[in-house]
């Protein structure tokens, strides 16, 4: 991406790469604009023949320090900021009416565990590993792994599902009798790394609906109302991209090294 910086003091830009910020920067610190030491500051000549310099010189000082400045701005400054995801061309949005899940109105998945919660928990988050093209992969901000037994198709998955399931590792702990070992050491610190996800992702998305406090009549007093309008991506036309995508891959397969070949 290319952006016009005013040069201080100049009436000339300058046009910065900032995907190579800093080797501008370096540059044009090391730059021969610099003004170098002037021997005898008292010549009204050597001065004057070198003012042109010095100004250029404190122009790249500046330009260079407004270029750091901007680069290093928190992200949330850069509203067009954002990592790509293969997926993301399906996105849409739409106003969901969140339920606030009491016992009157209890959706299926905050119910005591039974075959039928267990299910439709697993349904939720049945389509963790996604395939995705070479070129997909190569967009993708970290490198992933080639399928092996799929030229050109790369391993792949997208987070809301690992959220997913980790949050239902959460509520299968509050349940031991019901999911034996989960209680188990190595099961506790699965459980913690899950936590830690899902903190990171509500942080990560940080939902800023508005929540509303209304008087309630019958409780004689104001109360929040959690039941309120967001907007959500459409997660069920998520959940058919990673279905149409969905591969399986066994533990020994993974276990077969192949150059990923993203150059």
């Amino acid at each position: 991406m290319l952006v016009s910086l005013p040069a201080l003091f100049l009436s000339a830009s300058v046009n910065i790469n900032v995907d190579n910020m800093d080797e501008h920067i370096i540059t044009i610190m090391k730059s021969s604009y610099l003004p170098t030491l002037i021997s005898s500051p008292s010549s009204p000549t050597v001065v004057a023949a070198r003012s042109p310099l010095i100004l250029l010189g404190v122009s790249a000082i500046f330009n260079a320090l407004f270029m750091y400045t901007w680069y290093f701005q928190p992200l949330e400054c850069k509203s067009d900021w954002k990592l790509y995801s293969p997926v993301q061309d399906v996105v849409s949005y739409h106003p969901v009416k969140f339920n606030p899940g009491f016992a009157w109105d209890m959706p299926i998945y905050e119910q005591e565990p039974t075959d039928e919660v267990d299910q439709a928990w697993a349904e939720l988050y049945q389509y963790t590993v996604s395939r995705v093209s070479k070129s997909e992969a190569m967009e993708m901000a970290n490198r992933t792994y080639p399928i092996p037994h799929e030229e050109g198709s790369y391993l792949s998955g997208l987070d809301v599902f690992h959220q997913l399931h980790c949050l239902d590792m959460v509520r299968m702990s509050l349940h031991p009798e019901r999911y034996p070992g989960v209680d188990h050491p190595h099961r506790k610190l699965h459980v913690a790394h899950c936590l830690g996800h899902v903190r990171q992702a509500l942080m990560c998305a940080a939902d800023i609906t508005p929540i509303s406090w209304q008087w309630n009549e019958q409780a004689q007093t104001v109360r929040r109302r959690d039941d309120v309008v967001h907007t959500c991506r459409n997660f069920e036309a998520i959940q058919d991209w990673a279905k149409e995508r969905f591969v399986s891959i066994s533990d020994e397969e993974l276990k077969v090294y192949v150059d990923d070949g993203l150059e």
